[in-house]
């Protein structure tokens, strides 16, 4: 007898939440790989270009910590690179306002997310206004 399949999501997503930012394309998470484990571990956020933001750094890390720090998130893992650092799409999983830029539907996911690595080099463009991300997160 087979046993149907259960867990919510398709291979390669998981659930997590935000520890901390480290730079404007990295963080650390807490990955829930299912059955009650989990794991920390060092995130790279695919779709940042660093040529892009390196000339605006701090202030591209700064508008990632106000967007993920301490927040669900979703990541659909690409690959582990030789170091064992995750590289993924990331996806915040809290309700955002105001249709922004990289609000889309993961494949396998019922509800539409903001991709992060969609919507910082959006960002990037408004000179990271902190302001910005303020009304995508609050509304206001």
């Amino acid at each position: 007898m087979t046993v149907p399949r259960t867990d919510p999501l398709p291979p390669k997503l998981y659930h997590g939440k935000t520890i901390r930012v480290l730079s404007f394309n990295n963080i650390e998470a807490q990955v829930d790989l299912g059955f009650g484990v989990s794991v920390q571990k060092r995130v790279y956020i695919e779709g940042i270009d660093r040529e892009l933001i390196k000339s605006m750094s701090k202030a591209a890390t700064h508008c990632l910590v106000v967007l993920l720090g301490g927040k669900r998130i979703l990541l659909h893992v690409q690959k582990p690179d030789a170091e064992g650092q995750i590289i993924a799409r990331v996806y915040l999983n809290e309700r955002v306002y105001h249709d922004p830029e990289g609000f889309v539907t993961p494949a396998g996911v019922d509800k539409p997310m903001l991709e992060i690595g969609i919507y910082m080099p959006w960002l990037a463009g408004q000179g990271f206004d902190i302001a910005t991300v303020k009304r995508t997160l609050n509304g206001k």
